[in-house]
């Protein structure tokens, strides 16, 4: 009798969370939620097991990698692929997909100058150098790319030319797609900015690119809605969440809309928008001192907001956050300060917002205590 009232309290405990694993095995989640890592292709093989070990557990079903173009091909035809021939499989094999960024590091050799910011003097070149990368690691199941990184700014695209960057862009689309022909091509994400200075808001970057003849050349838009110190979904009359959707005082030029009227002017509503990097810094803000400082609890509150907001919408593709853990890149400010993770690998309170909103979307509630 004992024995049959304890079978039945865990039964009946098992149907009050339906759908849930008994396990709360995280790795089998699905969902859309994806992680930026830095410095995840020059670790060793075992840490490399390790962190994507942990990243698969923490419920991300996305990784985004940077495939820098001067490391790819140093010369024109050679190539080297070490780096990520050495992460990329470890990560299919974990049943995690990649968004491979197709990136700057523009090597001397197609740009004619030292800087690895400036563009190539021959599109097709880019191109080439895409559709190399894309045959390559298609055999793995990856057929995700993103055309550059926040071409609307000057750090990243000296100098902001919506034209130029569509013909990149162009020449990058047709030749993945010769390549890899079921591939799904994003443009380039774009930074949160104002329209001032060699800088592009990104709804008139996009609506500029349209007017270029654009819209035949990416299968969605990429965008980095940052909105720090307010929460995404606070329609303040600023921030990345307000140039994308709100609209409600853009930091784009007087007249335009946000991005997706912009999409919707040129036919374009159907397509996603994947944030392909968002995220909140621990520590004193991009814009203080008059934002302040973020404290761990602001931070894991802006993630959660930033995660419910973005995919409560229909329109919304993936969102990866940025980062997993803190990093020490001397190139960085606050970017190194924006981890779910501390430096030391312990886990923050954004680990665990991260971790619950895997769930929910996988099983439309937040986790049980037992897991």
């Amino acid at each position: 009798m004992l024995i049959f009232a304890m079978l039945l309290v865990m039964a009946l405990t098992a149907c009050t969370t339906p759908g849930v694993p008994a396990s709360c095995d995280k790795d089998q989640w699905p969902g859309t939620q994806g992680l930026n890592i830095d410095g995840l292709t020059s670790q060793s093989d075992a840490q490399q097991q390790a962190t994507l070990d942990a990243v698969n557990h923490a419920g991300a079903r996305w990784v985004r990698v940077d495939v820098n173009w001067d490391y790819t091909e140093p010369a024109p035809g050679t190539w080297v692929y070490d780096a990520f021939d050495r992460v990329i499989p470890k990560i299919t094999s974990r049943g995690m997909k990649v968004l491979l960024v197709m990136d700057y590091g523009v090597p001397r050799w197609a740009n004619g100058v030292s800087d690895p910011f400036v563009p190539p003097t021959d599109p097709n070149a880019y191109g080439d150098f895409a559709a190399h990368v894309a045959a390559r690691y298609a055999p793995y199941g990856v057929i995700y790319y993103e055309i550059w990184n926040e071409p609307n700014i000057d750090i990243y695209f000296h100098y902001p030319d919506p034209a130029k960057y569509v013909q990149l862009l162009q020449a990058a689309y047709t030749k993945i797609k010769a390549a890899v022909p079921n591939s799904i091509v994003l443009s380039g994400g774009f930074a949160p900015a104002a329209t001032f200075g060699p800088d592009i808001a990104p709804s008139d970057f996009l609506d500029a690119m349209y007017q270029k003849g654009a819209k035949a050349y990416f299968d969605a838009v990429a965008d980095h809605p940052y909105t720090m110190p307010v929460l995404a979904s606070s329609q303040v009359p600023w921030g990345g969440f307000n140039d994308l959707v709100w609209n409600t005082n853009p930091y784009s030029s007087p007249g335009s809309h946000s991005m997706r009227t912009v999409m919707d002017h040129y036919g374009d509503g159907a397509k996603k928008v994947w944030a392909t990097e968002d995220g909140a810094v621990v520590g004193p803000l991009p814009c203080s001192p008059q934002c302040g400082y973020f404290t761990e609890h602001d931070q894991a509150a802006n993630v959660a907001n930033m995660l419910a907001t973005f995919s409560g919408f229909d329109w919304a593709g993936p969102m990866f956050i940025a980062k997993w853990q803190d990093a020490t890149n001397p190139f960085e400010t606050w970017g190194n300060h924006l981890g779910l993770l501390r430096l030391d690998g312990s886990q923050r309170p954004s680990y665990t917002e991260f971790v619950n909103h895997a769930f929910w979307h996988a099983f439309g509630q937040k986790p049980p205590a037992s897991c």
